[in-house]
């Protein structure tokens, strides 16, 4: 018989010399019917899967690995890493162990694992081993605690996070025209004439941390807080990031002063609508991995691209930096300038 993998013909039929109405196709069985998985038993083995998968997930979190601190930090980040690599598309990177910086010389605490988009931000600046991401990439910090959570320690690390600012002044070609980019004022000045409202302004990235504490709720420094506990993936959102029409506002215009320019959004619905679960009084029997998957990439659909990249004002900041290598400099040698 011949390759049963072909679906339109055969070499059965192919070499067949018979007359037309032969028998040849009765009996090969090469063009039989082959049996097809039902939907609905697709999808359960899928559900199946994903369940199995988060099980994995949270086994291999909670291993008994605590002979050396770093060194079960790092695997423990390195296995959120591929959690996430699973469910977001390929247009993004996942970068471990970087900072985030600014065009205006600010610079956050070092990010376990950040979520970046290079098609308009193709820069990792490197010292060595440390990499620096710009905020103009990033769509999503990733914070991974094991144990405690208490203290300021969390606060303090989603503080250095909030206040890098997007620059201004991006010139980009689009459809009809070039793109020279808004203005610092415009934006933040409240005072200031809008010719028109704009969908993004200033963005930020979409704060999420990992732990494996027995806390279970939303800690409210962060937008999303995914948990690994007693065998369980649970997912929380602060009260401020669930429904997606202020989701947009918190994303595209960060802090933005001026709101005359905020383009307005319809009415969205809840990030409570993407739980795949069983609903009654409360969400039964949910799978919350591909629940965290729609919520993650619907909001990233809310960032859509990332905005475009300020070259002037990271070339400002790097002249800055020239300025004061050369006064180091200058002083090492015993001249001023």
């Amino acid at each position: 018989m011949c390759d049963s993998t072909r679906n339109d013909t055969c070499e059965c039929l192919e070499n067949c010399k018979c007359p037309n109405d032969c028998k040849c196709k009765e009996k090969c069985e090469c063009l039989e019917e082959k049996p097809v998985i039902g939907q609905n038993q697709a999808v359960a083995d899928i559900i199946k899967n994903y369940r199995l998968l988060a099980d994995s997930i949270v086994s291999q979190l909670n291993f008994g690995y605590n002979g050396h601190h770093p060194t079960a930090g790092v695997h423990r980040e390195m296995i959120w890493k591929s959690m996430f690599e699973q469910m977001i598309p390929d247009k993004f990177s996942i970068a471990q162990g970087v900072f985030i910086i600014d065009s205006k010389d600010n610079i956050s605490r070092e990010v376990d694992l950040a979520i970046f988009d290079e098609t308009y931000t193709p820069y990792i600046f490197r010292y060595g081993e440390l990499k620096f991401i710009p905020i103009e990439a990033v769509a999503a910090v990733i914070e991974c605690k094991s144990g405690n959570l208490k203290g300021k320690a969390l606060e303090n690390w989603a503080n250095s996070i909030v206040q890098l600012r997007t620059g201004f002044g991006a010139i980009a070609r689009l459809y009809g025209h070039v793109d020279s980019g808004i203005s610092e004022k415009s934006v933040n000045d409240k005072d200031a004439e809008v010719e028109k409202p704009m969908t993004q302004t200033s963005t930020r990235p979409i704060r999420i941390l990992c732990h494996m504490a027995k806390a279970d709720s939303a800690h409210p420094a962060f937008d999303i807080t995914v948990r690994a506990y007693e065998r369980q993936l649970k997912i929380y959102e602060n009260e401020d990031f669930r429904k997606l029409s202020k989701i947009y506002e918190l994303l595209n215009h960060h802090e933005v002063g001026n709101k005359k320019i905020i383009a307005p959004f319809p009415d969205l619905p809840d990030i409570s609508e993407y739980v795949v679960g069983r609903k009654g009084d409360k969400i039964e029997d949910e799978v919350s991995l591909i629940s965290l998957m729609f919520k993650l990439n619907q909001i990233l659909m809310l960032i859509n691209n990332p905005i475009f990249f300020p070259h002037r004002a990271y070339v400002d900041m790097f002249k800055r930096g020239l300025k004061i290598n050369s006064n180091e400099r200058g002083d090492e040698s015993g001249t001023t300038e």
